[in-house]
């Protein structure tokens, strides 16, 4: 919702001389410190007016022109489409309308300093790549900086003018395009025509206040450009900045021009840079010209920024460093006109127990505006609120106030309401280091009793024993780690600080020393994580004979969409397929995972001197079967009551999680704790509303219980194979035709 605020006896510094705020007594004070007889009145409210209300997200970006008239923002209409709306506040009605279409995304409106453009981002570019792995394609790069002239007879510009644009102020500098007393010839500009004088109006808007805000003297204060905009075919006038498409963010105007981060285009993994030295490309800080029509790297490494009220200058924050620079030229670390500002100056004194009860009530007024149900589903959530509030007295640590806050969220009965502090990190960072290997204690020796395979397409499950050059078996003794012996607390005790570093170990094979060089791991459960997929693996092509494939997706993010397409091509060679979903945490591609498995075969494609292949591509061939238990959760759950809705094939093991009112996690409180609103509740065919606080149902269950698991069974999978193969008796697997007879030639028969 957008509200238009009006007040009354609220003096704009742009009309107001210095001397009539100030009196000659309090010179040396500003308005609101003199005492009352002097002192300004306060402003009185006069009304409030909804100019905008948003059924598909949150209102974000709002931006007013430099004069105050115009306020425009930008407007979900659904899940990746928003439009950008504009309200005129001197307007009797100034209920917003619609500025773009909302068929695309377009979010961040900046109005130029001169009032003459609408600056915003734009995905528009529709940009595709072929996948590597799987027939598919992908839109990449699609955003891009777009300009708006605001009236129709403003020209383009990126586009041809009829008198041609001219030179810049910087060129005819460099011209000697001034007179001989330093003053910029009449002639000149009148001969360049009328892109002279659009070069000098933008030389004279710079002049002026950035924005209807801008901390102007109150001597000096000018009146801000007035806006004008013509709402006839205003998309039509749409320009897009010369510039290549790709991800953009922090679009901001300033004096002359626009600035921008520019991010690079990065997988979501980080895997394409496993093993390269280096950081990784970062967001570069870019500035935009209009004058000059010219495109300008301001600085590199840069994660946030924010303009001055005047649009001259910015702040910019580089790594760990906020540094103030220029808004519109590069300046290099020993310009002076760079400055680091020095935050280790800044003091803050908290009391805690305010500070606590200040987040309890944050909180509470963030899950009031955020929970799917208005009602808070019947509670009296103030009250509630209440209840904890006394407790706020008796805390004494950090993680007291979490614990508390947890008993807070879970008093909602839901899903996903969650409080996340601080990671803890350790100084010095000593942590564990692994080997990505299994040892027991014999004769008073480590020994080496498994050594992970591990999977060279996932570049976190490397296994450093089998390394080259390590050469290690199971059977070596670990003598000393880079010269200390090990002792009777094992060898992860001996690698404590050495993940990620060169180290050396002594390994005793046959009574022989040999001296390795490894680099430990400072997590190895995608080592393990792998070497459990391919057990699984290897028990359905033995229980199966071959005939099944096997796909585990460990959730429903990035991660698990790369994990399960390790397996799909080979897995749906086979007759069947068995779809392990067994621990998913959950994520949001659950849909993405339905369209692969539900998929079948239609058509067979016969290229020559090939074998013959299934149209769509990597589609089951026959049966598949589903595989759950009560630690799949989210979309987890979705992923089973989806499949069952789109009769994918039976659901098989224990019922699942039961949390399907999702988040988007965005709020931190005052301290940084995170706090999550079940915010997205789903309502499922054959299910409705009874997955949150249940789960889903299996078809045929099945328990997995700890003898089972200690002794290496898994019953689970196990019954999945052979409902897998009763289906396959029923309905066999699809094959390829036969080729059809020749249609010339002589015919036997």
């Amino acid at each position: 919702m957008v509200r238009l605020v009006t007040l009354r006896g609220l003096e704009d510094p742009a009309k107001t001389s210095a001397s009539a705020l100030r009196t000659d007594a309090a010179a040396a004070a500003t308005a609101w410190e003199q005492d009352a007889e002097h002192a300004i009145p306060a402003p009185q409210l006069d009304h409030v007016r909804e100019v905008g209300r948003s059924s598909g997200g949150e209102v974000r970006h709002l931006a007013w022109s430099p004069d105050g008239r115009w306020l425009v923002w930008a407007e979900p209409n659904s899940w990746q489409l928003s439009r950008l709306m504009v309200s005129d506040t001197d307007d009797q009605e100034p209920t917003g309308r619609a500025l773009t279409s909302g068929k695309y995304q377009d979010s961040e409106p900046a109005f130029s300093a001169d009032g003459r453009h609408l600056a915003l981002l734009s995905l528009r570019t529709f940009e595709t790549v072929y996948d590597d792995m799987v027939f598919d394609l992908g839109f990449v790069n699609a955003e891009r900086p777009f300009l708006l002239p605001l009236e129709r007879t403003t020209p383009d510009p990126f586009g041809p003018h009829p008198d041609g644009w001219g030179p810049t102020e910087e060129d005819k500098d460099a011209k000697g395009g001034t007179d001989g007393k330093g003053a910029k010839s009449t002639e000149a500009a009148s001969a360049t025509g009328p892109s002279a004088a659009q070069a000098v109006s933008a030389q004279a808007a710079a002049a002026q206040p950035a924005t209807s805000h801008s901390a102007a003297g109150a001597d000096d204060a000018t009146r801000p450009p007035a806006t004008r905009l013509d709402l006839e075919s205003v998309e039509s006038r749409l320009v897009p900045f010369p510039v290549t498409s790709g991800y953009y963010s922090h679009l901001t105007a300033v004096t002359g021009g626009f600035v921008w981060l520019r991010h690079p285009q990065q997988g979501a993994l980080g895997s394409a840079r496993a093993g390269v030295e280096g950081d990784a490309p970062t967001p570069t800080l870019e500035h935009w010209g209009l004058a000059e029509r010219k495109l300008t790297v301001l600085a590199e490494g840069v994660t946030d920024l924010a303009a001055s009220g005047d649009g001259e200058t910015l702040v910019i924050r580089q790594g760990e460093q906020w540094v103030q620079v220029p808004a519109a030229r590069k300046v290099e670390d020993e310009d002076p006109a760079r400055i680091v500002i020095d935050t280790s100056r800044m003091r803050l004194n908290v009391d805690p127990v305010k500070e606590r009860r200040g987040m309890l009530w944050d909180n509470y007024r963030i899950m009031a505006q955020q929970y799917w149900r208005a009602d808070m589903d019947g509670m009296n959530w103030h009250a509630m609120t209440s209840w904890y509030d006394p407790v706020i007295e008796r805390l004494v640590t950090d993680d007291d106030f979490q614990d508390m806050m947890w008993e807070v969220q879970g008093e909602l009965g839901t899903s996903h309401a969650y409080v996340q502090g601080k990671v803890y990190q350790a100084d010095p960072p000593m942590l564990p280091a692994y080997l990505g290997a299994d040892f027991a204690q014999q004769d008073a020796r480590w020994v080496i009793t498994r050594i992970l395979p591990g999977d060279s397409s996932d570049p976190d499950a490397r296994s450093p024993l089998l390394a080259p050059g390590v050469g290690a078996e199971v059977g070596d003794a670990v003598l000393r780690v880079d010269g200390r012996a090990v002792g009777s607390e094992g060898v992860e005790a001996a690698l404590i600080g050495a993940a990620g570093k060169p180290t050396e170990l002594v390994l005793l094979r046959d009574g022989a020393e040999h001296r390795v060089a490894v680099t430990p791991l400072a997590d190895d459960s995608a080592l393990r994580y792998q070497a459990w997929v391919a057990s699984r693996r290897e028990l359905v092509a033995e229980l199966s004979d071959g005939r099944l494939g096997y796909l585990h997706i460990p959730d429903m993010v990035s991660s698990g969409w790369a994990q399960m397409h390790r397996d799909l091509r080979e897995a749906t060679t086979k007759e069947g397929l068995v779809v392990d979903v067994r621990y998913n945490s959950g994520g949001h591609t659950s849909q993405l995972v339905t369209d692969r498995i539900a998929r079948r075969v239609l058509s067979w494609d016969f290229p020559r001197h090939e074998r013959p292949g299934t149209y769509p591509s990597f589609a089951p061939r026959g049966a598949v079967v589903l595989v759950t238990n009560q630690e799949a959760g989210s979309d987890g759950d979705i992923v089973n009551a989806v499949s069952r809705a789109l009769e994918v094939g039976p659901i098989i093991g224990t019922r699942t999680w039961g949390g399907v009112i999702g988040i988007d996690g965005r709020y931190d409180l005052v301290d940084g704790t995170g706090v999550t609103q079940p915010k997205y509740a789903s309502w499922f065919e054959g299910e409705e509303w009874a997955i949150e606080n249940y789960g889903v149902e299996p078809d045929i269950e099945v328990p997995l219980p700890p003898n089972a698991w200690e002794g290496g069974q898994d019953p689970q999978l196990e019954r999945g194979i052979t409902e897998a193969l009763a289906l396959l008796s029923q309905k066999p697997a699809a094959v390829a035709p036969p080729m059809p007879a020749p249609r010339f030639g002589r015919r036997d028969g």
